[in-house]
């Protein structure tokens, strides 16, 4: 296991290998906004590289595209025989053969299913979002953040007592943030702040909180989100997930 990361904390790394347009445009943004930490890769070769890296994660594998079915076999058996690398595989598909099943449950037995899409979005989700449930992807997490930010042009500003703030966010999930204001000022706890604007790498949108807690400094505190209105949280989330997938891009340039 990975000495940094406790899945039963911390929750597992969920990678897509080669989704399908319906799991790459929409699907990802519903396991997202349920606030799993979702990935897609686009490499089967670097998939096993991170499989080592990430053995506790769970690894949803097109075996649509690519590769033909002798060489998924092939390829997916690498992941069962080797204790090092990712354990929980499921297999999507479109294609509704009951033998191709038979062989990846009964034979191979990859543990997270043998799942053959639907049309319906909806129907893919559910079954998608119950082996997820069945093993434990989110621990005890409860919100996905994006962390360590402030080098990126992810800003906020706000009114309080008539005078204008600016500042950086260095953490933000859908429940809150933390924020360093660019002027040396305590706002005392419980405060309660409206109409806050949010510049996350351009997208913009605005919420209001209240000062949960203070940091090291002035200027530097927690601000837990109150009311937040659904275009806003799609935005976060679509913010949280930008950022964790460039995370990952840059962890595979290094691999």
């Amino acid at each position: 296991m990975n000495k940094d990361r406790n899945p039963e904390f911390l929750g597992r790394k969920v990678f897509f290998l080669y989704p399908h347009s319906v799991i790459q445009n929409d699907m990802i943004n519903i396991l997202i906004n349920y606030e799993y930490e979702v990935y897609s890769i686009n490499d089967h070769e670097i998939m096993l590289k991170l499989s080592e890296k990430y053995p506790e994660s769970i690894l949803f594998i097109n075996i649509d595209d690519k590769l033909n079915e002798e060489e998924w076999e092939s390829y997916i058996n690498k992941y069962i025989n080797n204790e090092k690398m990712i354990s929980r595989i499921g297999i999507l598909t479109y294609n509704k053969d009951k033998n191709l099943a038979e062989k990846y449950l009964m034979d191979i037995m990859v543990p997270c299913g043998f799942i053959v899409l639907s049309l319906s979005l909806r129907q893919s989700a559910v079954t998608i979002l119950k082996t997820l449930k069945a093993n434990e992807a989110k621990g005890r997490r409860k919100f996905l953040r994006a962390a360590d930010i402030n080098s990126e042009n992810s800003k906020l500003n706000f009114k309080y007592n008539g005078s204008l703030y600016n500042g950086n966010i260095s953490d933000i999930s859908i429940a809150g943030m933390a924020i360093t204001l660019s002027s040396d000022i305590l706002i005392p706890v419980n405060t309660h702040l409206q109409d806050i604007q949010l510049q996350l790498k351009g997208i913009i949108c605005r919420v209001s909180g209240i000062v949960a807690a203070h940091r090291n400094q002035n200027g530097s505190f927690v601000l837990m989100f109150r009311d937040i209105d659904e275009l806003s949280a799609a935005k976060i989330h679509n913010y949280i997930q930008n950022r964790l997938q460039f995370n990952m891009s840059q962890i595979i340039k290094n691999i």
